[in-house]
């Protein structure tokens, strides 16, 4: 909530798929979007949306999953963003006063590049984004 969200759900606490499916009356989400590549977190996109609605990913989709073969979702992959996004971005940070730099956990120089891949990806859970500063 301190990043501006009006709803957030601990799944550590509580079953998320059942929380969405509370909040939105049974009908499932219109949107999702995954920014963990975890099993259980793109499953629970799947079953937390409703019929055509819009998953979009940023982390791809790989593992296994137990999702029933009618599931009719909307994938989109995206992987950045496109250049026009970035300041419709920078401005919605701005207008909620989120301030981006309390999702940054490490920062690396430039030639430490490799140690800076290694804990993005090794070290899940502990990273949320890690910056390589150039100079």
């Amino acid at each position: 909530k301190e990043f501006g969200l009006d709803i957030s759900i601990n799944s550590k606490t509580s079953d998320p798929v059942s929380e969405i499916l509370k909040l939105t009356e049974n009908k499932g989400a219109d949107k999702s979007f995954i920014y963990v590549r975890h099993p259980s977190i793109i499953e629970a996109a799947f079953k937390s949306s409703r019929s055509d609605a819009s998953i979009c990913t940023f982390v791809g989709l790989n593992g296994n999953y137990e999702l029933q073969e009618w599931y009719e979702r909307n994938l989109i992959w995206s992987f950045y963003f496109h250049p026009h996004e970035y300041l419709k971005n920078l401005n919605f940070a701005d207008k909620y006063k989120i301030d981006l730099k309390k999702f940054v956990t490490d920062v690396f120089p430039l030639d430490k590049i490799n140690d800076a891949f290694e804990k993005k990806f090794k070290s899940t859970g502990t990273s949320i984004k890690v910056v390589i500063k150039m100079g």
